[in-house]
């Protein structure tokens, strides 16, 4: 396995292990509901505003809509992971033995 793609099956670890906690602590919160969609690819990242006044940081691209579209789609209590083109030439699509 490529460093890049070691680095993508950790982060994508870690994001899984984190919306699944996430779940399970939602749970302790009966009258509220969580969807969670995760995927992985390149985004656009801009700072917007004025500086005397207030700045945003705003994520924009394929990756960020494909995340609200899943997270739309998303049940109550699901978490959603999409994997990008990229991702399955990284070989990450499948456990390697």
């Amino acid at each position: 396995m490529t460093p890049e793609a070691s680095g993508v099956r950790s982060a994508s670890q870690r994001a899984m292990a984190s919306a699944f906690g996430m779940q399970t602590a939602i749970q302790a919160f009966p009258a509220l509901g969580l969807k969670v969609a995760i995927t992985s690819g390149d985004t656009h990242r801009f700072v917007v505003g004025n500086p005397d006044v207030q700045q945003l940081d705003v994520l924009a691209g394929t990756t960020v809509a494909r995340a609200s579209t899943a997270e739309h789609h998303a049940g109550k209590g699901e978490v959603l992971v999409l994997v990008d083109e990229a991702t399955v030439k990284l070989g990450l699509e499948k456990e390697e033995g």
